[in-house]
């Protein structure tokens, strides 16, 4: 993925016949939030993780 190098903190699991989600964690390590995606397309995600890593 072409936009790996600009969100170094964020990971990505595949989990078979799971929908797509995204889980917020704190710093602390805990869950913070889930978020499921599943009619996200790629310039939601990106919008996203743009407002919440950079903003």
């Amino acid at each position: 993925m072409q936009h790996r190098r600009e969100y170094p903190q964020v990971r990505v699991n595949y989990v078979n016949g799971s929908p797509p989600s995204l889980t917020l964690i704190t710093d602390d390590n805990d869950e913070s939030d889930q978020l499921r995606m599943d009619s996200w397309k790629l310039e939601d995600i990106l919008e996203f993780l743009q407002n919440t890593f950079k903003g």
